[in-house]
Formats: C-alpha cells, sequence, structure tokens
C-alpha cells in the first residue's frame, strides 16, 4: 500500500534475497518511500548522464517501467481517495504522506512523458 509507514529503523536497512529467472540470488536493499522517491525524481530530472542513462533503461524496460508505474499510480489513487474524503470528520491530515504523494504524481507525470518521448 502506498501510503503505509515503514516500521524498520533508519539506522540500517535489511536486504532481501531475490530470485532473477532462476539464476543466482541478488541482496536488495529496502529503503524508504522518501529515498525511492528522491532518487526516482533525479532520475527523472536529472541531465547528468547517470541520470540519463539510468532513466533510459527503466524506460526500457518493460518489467521495470511496469513496476514503477504501478507504484506510481497508486499515488495517484490515494490522492484521489484523500480529495474524496476530505470532510469534516478528517481533521487531521498527515502532512508527510500529502508531500510524498505530492512528489509521487510529480514523477508519474515526468514518467509518462519521458515514455512517450521515446516512443518517438
Amino acid at each position: 500500500e502506498f501510503c503505509q509507514q515503514s516500521n524498520e529503523s533508519k539506522k540500517r536497512k535489511s536486504l532481501v534475497k531475490v530470485k532473477a529467472s532462476g539464476k543466482s540470488t541478488q541482496l536488495l536493499p529496502q529503503l524508504d518511500m522518501d529515498v525511492c522517491l528522491t532518487i526516482l525524481g533525479r532520475i527523472l530530472k536529472g541531465s547528468f548522464s547517470a541520470s540519463v542513462s539510468a532513466r533510459e533503461s527503466i524506460l526500457r524496460s518493460e518489467t521495470a517501467y511496469s513496476a514503477i508505474e504501478n507504484a506510481l499510480r497508486k499515488a495517484q489513487i490515494a490522492a484521489e481517495n484523500i480529495l474524496k474524503a476530505r470532510v469534516s470528520l478528517q481533521p487531521k491530515v498527515d502532512v508527510d504522506m500529502i508531500r510524498n504523494i505530492g512528489i509521487s504524481l510529480e514523477c508519474y507525470g515526468r514518467f509518462v512523458l519521458h515514455k512517450e518521448a521515446i516512443k518517438e
């Protein structure tokens, strides 16, 4: 779920084993949502060669593109749900969650624009 907070310590993140098509197991770090959004935002905005290369790799990989698009789409759904629920019954707003949703929506827009740009 997009809006769930991480219960893990911020000091050191655990590593998750992922099997890639029956090949050797890789270790991937679990990152906080803030860190992921910052990295993705810089990749999508950046003109630095590493950002461009990473962006092109993501956009050309159907698996990577689908995973990121689905995650960013959850932010859009979360924003729609918050807007629908904005009645006097919800007095307290989680500012960090709203900030992350806003950043995610910005990334989603950039993501789709970059995907359309490489089609041409």
